[in-house]
C-alpha cells in the first residue's frame, strides 16, 4: 500500500515495520486505527481508494489476524506449512496417470490424514 500511495522506501519501512510487529503481537486494532488515520490524510481519490481497500480487508478479516493467539495455540502464522501440505497431497493424489473416483479419493484422503495425525487406531475402528 505504501508504494501505491507513493511513499519512499525509508518512509515506507518506518511506517510498515511497527504495523507488522503490532500484528504479530495481536494489536490488530492499532493497525486498523493507523489505516484510518492514513485514510484521513490521503491526497488523491486513488490513494484513498487503495488505503480504504486495505482498511476494509483488516476490518473484515480481523478474526484471521489474531497472530498472537494463533501462535500461542501452537499453530504456524505463515502460509508455508499449509502450502507445503497442499503440495505434498497434490503429489500423492495427482501423479501422472492417476485417476480416482470420488469415493476412492475420499478413502485415500482419510488414510493420509490419519497417518499424518497419528490416528491409525481411530481409522481402524471406523473400518471395523
Amino acid at each position: 500500500m505504501g508504494r501505491e500511495i507513493r511513499m519512499d522506501e525509508d518512509a515506507l519501512r518506518r511506517w510498515v515495520l511497527p504495523k507488522l510487529k503490532g500484528l504479530k503481537e495481536g494489536k490488530i486494532d492499532d493497525v486498523i486505527r493507523a489505516l484510518q488515520y492514513a485514510l484521513e490524510r490521503c491526497g488523491t481519490a486513488e490513494q484513498k481508494e487503495k488505503v480504504e481497500r486495505e482498511l476494509n480487508y483488516f476490518r473484515e478479516h480481523r478474526h484471521h489476524a489474531d497472530y498472537a493467539g494463533i501462535k500461542d495455540a501452537g499453530c504456524p502464522i505463515g502460509s508455508g506449512a499449509v502450502e507445503s501440505g497442499c503440495s505434498q497431497l497434490q503429489g500423492r493424489f495427482k501423479r501422472t496417470g492417476q485417476f480416482w473416483t470420488l469415493p476412492g479419493e475420499r478413502a485415500l484422503m482419510a488414510l493420509e490424514m490419519s497417518r499424518r495425525n497419528h490416528d491409525w487406531d481411530e481409522i481402524r475402528e471406523v473400518a471395523a
